[in-house]
């Protein structure tokens, strides 16, 4: 089923529990396809994987870690199985601490 995020000129996912928005500029830890980014979120769109395919909603994240390169993740939001602020209750909560 995946995680259930509806795409606007924002993220907004809703759970049981609670509502959470992601906007452009928020740091962000997601987890997709087996992997763990840590960013920013540079862009919210669509993405074409190939040229003359069908764009997917998808999510820019600037995982640069250092001034002298600049690196980034294009993540389609189907494959998002985890996502969550960058915060220390955020980080607590998704540890399970």
């Amino acid at each position: 089923m995946g995680f259930n995020v509806e795409m606007n000129n924002y993220l907004l996912h809703k759970d049981e529990e609670k509502i959470v928005g992601y906007f452009a500029g928020d740091n962000i830890i997601c987890e997709a396809g087996g992997k763990r980014y840590v960013g920013k979120i540079a862009s919210i769109g669509y993405y074409r994987e190939e040229e003359g395919a069908e764009p997917k909603p998808a999510i820019y994240i600037d995982t640069t870690k250092g001034r002298k390169s600049y690196s980034g993740e294009v993540i389609v939001l189907d494959d998002i199985t985890y996502l969550y602020n960058d915060t220390a209750e955020y980080k607590s909560e998704a540890m399970g601490d």
